[in-house]
């Protein structure tokens, strides 16, 4: 009798594995679009980079200093609330170096802002006008 239990669910455990199930992953079967995937399956919306903070407070304060920078024309900036405290950060920069060249701009307004790491938007990264010209570019090739 056990031997009948055996030799009956072996049969229904090989029936089961071979109903002939296609895999419906549907990915590509080039290396290209399946790098392709992976890679917008991995995309983020923010990165690790640098900002700069100009205010830590109230959420109204908050709210003034952004409607102060972005009225002024100084570019965009964000409200950001770490509890218990509402931020201001303005800029995303890979880089300290960048962050702390650009946070000189704006101690004129605002003299306690300073460079915080943080998980920044991505969106296009803001070079000082100071870094704008990339060395590392070749000249083009003068016509002959």
């Amino acid at each position: 009798m056990h031997y009948k239990t055996l030799l009956i669910s072996l049969i229904i455990s090989v029936k089961g594995f071979s109903t002939g199930h296609i895999d419906t992953l549907d990915v590509a079967q080039n290396v290209d679009s399946v790098y392709a995937h992976y890679v917008q399956s991995q995309e983020s919306e923010v990165f690790e980079g640098f900002t700069i903070q100009l205010f830590s407070g109230d959420r109204d304060n908050a709210n003034k200093v952004r409607a102060k920078v972005v009225g002024a024309g100084l570019g965009e900036a964000r409200v950001i609330y770490k509890a218990p405290n509402f931020k201001v950060h303005v800029g995303a920069f890979p880089t300290t170096l960048l962050a702390e060249q650009e946070r000189q701009r704006w101690l004129q307004e605002f003299p306690d802002a300073f460079v915080v790491q943080t998980l920044v938007p991505l969106y296009p990264i803001e070079f000082p006008s100071a870094a704008a010209q990339d060395s590392l570019v070749a000249p083009e090739d003068s016509p002959e």
